[in-house]
């Protein structure tokens, strides 16, 4: 096109030279003729715009990432006079479409239809426009070419896929945790031991505690802790939509293959995340309030054994975060642009329909404070009853390690799954006995790393 733009404009030139030197009837029809070819061509292209249609329809506007689903587009002259040269571009970003050369270039006669049937298949969970993305059209000469947006896109709801595992090889050193629950013991016996943070107050051995001067929760015969916990990080750490989809893509394919595996297996688990609307999830935020009512409760009884163990119960209150007169700092379901932590439990494989739709419809947000939201769950004593919980996260800090030290000093398996493609060597050193940290590749299967 450039070689031919440069030999019009010799021409052009040429035409005004023979017009200037020598006049007459041949050069300035040989001026005018040079000079209406890009006008003729500019009208041509202008009828095109406003003549040529696409028509263009998916199977379902509600698609799976990853399996194609039917696709076609119709190419129609609605005018008069034929076109040429006119080619159509799609968006490739996040979709892509079969057997479908992209640089094929269209003539079409009046009244001409050309109809292209093929499938098409999106990358990652999200709402985004697929299809033919843009018309190109260019003149008979090939001179000029001009590209328009197509004016009638489709937008795709796209729900992320679930990997279906058989086995899980970041945890094969933990084989326990694969096997059902035991059932615990009902019955408190005389064995008691420290308070930590989560337990609960009715538990609190207090003729031990007054005596020994700290507080002490009598455990249980045959005692084992039950159920599996998930933390699913829901910040959105990009502006950028070519950045956060895939991530964000890749994070909840994890929890669902986390979550198909166990209910597959019959073990029972607890998906926790944050939201700004809870659905039919049951809100955990909130809970702190409750918590702190028993705590004051149960302090009228010590008083009785002890003079001191209020000053226990208050330090138990700050080591846990609660605020000992009410709801201070945490958000609420009603709160205008703040977050609640939801709690989302799957009993089996008959629970994970809902599961699944719910996680489909959750929404990640610019500034959620993960570390706020761990402390949250952790201080509330939700995840003190779990055998093991899973993380999934995009980001690993010291901080956050120091939740893993906590919940690994009670004797509790934990798992981090970084989704990232950054370097994280540093903490995967942070490995041990009863923590394991894998990192998974955005791009990469699952099956391969889970």
């Amino acid at each position: 096109m450039k070689i031919r733009r440069l030999l019009f404009a010799a021409l052009w030139i040429l035409s005004v030279v023979a017009i200037t030197n020598f006049g007459g009837a041949v050069s300035y029809g040989f001026f005018f003729g040079m000079t209406m070819i890009p006008v003729i061509s500019l009208i041509y292209m202008a009828c095109v715009y406003f003549q040529f249609k696409i028509y263009q329809e998916i199977g379902s506007r509600t698609m799976v990432c990853g399996q194609p689903e039917s696709y076609f587009f119709v190419l129609q002259n609605e005018s008069y006079f034929a076109f040429t040269s006119v080619s159509v571009r799609l968006f490739s970003d996040f979709s892509s479409v079969e057997e479908l050369p992209g640089d094929t270039e269209y003539e079409l006669l009046p009244g001409d239809r050309f109809t292209f049937e093929t499938r098409i298949m999106c990358k990652y969970r999200g709402e985004y426009e697929v299809g033919v993305k843009e018309v190109l059209v260019t003149d008979f000469l090939r001179l000029f070419r001009v590209r328009y947006a197509n004016p009638g896109t489709i937008k795709a709801l796209v729900n992320p896929k679930v990997v279906r595992l058989t086995e899980l090889k970041s945890v094969e050193d933990f084989q326990a945790l694969l096997q059902k629950e035991t059932p615990a013991g009902t019955e408190p016996d005389v064995l008691v031991r420290d308070y930590v943070e989560g337990d609960s107050m009715n538990r609190i051995h207090w003729k031990t505690t007054a005596r020994e001067g700290k507080l002490k929760t009598r455990t249980r015969t045959g005692e084992e802790k039950q159920g599996i916990g998930i933390f699913c990080d829901m910040t959105r750490y990009d502006t950028d939509r070519k950045a956060y989809l895939s991530l964000e893509n890749k994070m909840l394919e994890t929890l669902l293959a986390l979550g198909f595996f166990f209910a597959g297996k019959e073990m029972p688990f607890s998906a926790y995340y944050a939201q700004a609307h809870a659905g039919k999830a049951e809100i955990l935020t909130g809970k702190a309030e409750a918590s702190t009512g028993n705590a004051q409760a149960h302090a009228g009884k010590a008083e009785v054994c002890t003079g001191n163990v209020e000053a226990y119960i208050g330090k138990v209150a700050d080591a846990a975060r609660i605020p000992r007169g009410g709801q201070e700092g945490k958000a609420s379901s009603g709160s205008s642009g703040q977050s609640v932590m939801v709690k989302n439990q799957v009993r089996g494989i008959r629970d994970f329909d809902a599961f699944y739709q719910e996680i489909a419809g959750v929404a990640f947000r610019e500034k959620e404070d993960v570390h706020a939201l761990l402390e949250e769950i952790v201080s509330g004593g939700e995840l003190w009853s779990c055998r093991a919980v899973f993380f999934i996260l995009h980001r690993l800090d010291d901080r956050i390690l120091e939740v893993l030290e906590r919940l690994n000093g009670v004797g509790m398996v934990t798992v981090v799954y970084v989704v990232a493609d950054g370097n994280q060597e540093a903490y995967l050193r942070q490995s041990n006995e009863r923590r394991r940290i894998v990192v998974i590749p955005i791009e990469a299967d699952l099956e391969g790393v889970l």
